[in-house]
């Protein structure tokens, strides 16, 4: 779907009349890779929303930011989500509530039952659609959106054929690779 600025600003508009508020000051942590990327953005915000949004970029580490997230202690937070898996079970399985690895700290007891009914219930394509509706699941109730992604790997050989990445393992698979 396409952004609706007018409809952007009017809820805006309405976040600062719920808060009683003028403006807003926001702070962005992020690493220097997306710290011009969010100066856009911030810049963008300006000019829609004129003062009404005081904000900033504050540069730090992975580290500093995941520390931070952790915590609880920022306001937004512009940083890298690794699957350590290329399983998509997996990686919705780093989501669930009792998952200590979980950096999001996102919690929800439904989100939970569907990643467990989909272990214990699925096989083959129902994996993929139930996949897709916790994946779903998590954009419409958690508090973090993808933003962009990042792929490393660029696979390209004339004649040459089952060669395959496994982004999430950072790693290119020769085992079934040949020429035609």
């Amino acid at each position: 779907d396409k952004y609706d600025e007018q409809k952007g600003t009017e809820l805006w508009q309405k976040g600062l009349d719920e808060l009683d508020a003028e403006s807003v000051k926001i702070t962005i942590l992020c690493t220097e890779d997306f710290s011009s990327q969010m100066q856009s953005v911030i810049q963008r915000w300006q000019k829609l929303l004129g003062t009404q949004i005081i904000a900033e970029v504050a540069i730090e580490t992975e580290e500093e930011i995941e520390t931070n997230v952790k915590k609880d202690t920022f306001q937004i937070a512009i940083c890298d989500l690794t699957a350590e898996s290329a399983n998509s079970l997996d990686v919705l399985k780093e989501f669930s509530s009792d998952n200590g690895g979980n950096i999001s700290n996102f919690s929800d007891k439904n989100y939970d039952k569907i990643v467990d009914k989909i272990i214990s219930e699925c096989g083959g394509k129902d994996i993929i659609s139930k996949s897709k509706s916790a994946e779903q699941f998590l954009v419409d109730n958690a508090v973090f959106l993808p933003v962009c992604a990042k792929n490393s790997y660029y696979l390209l050989g004339k004649g040459v054929s089952g060669i395959y990445a496994l982004p999430a393992l950072e790693s290119v698979c020769f085992i079934n690779g040949g020429t035609d």
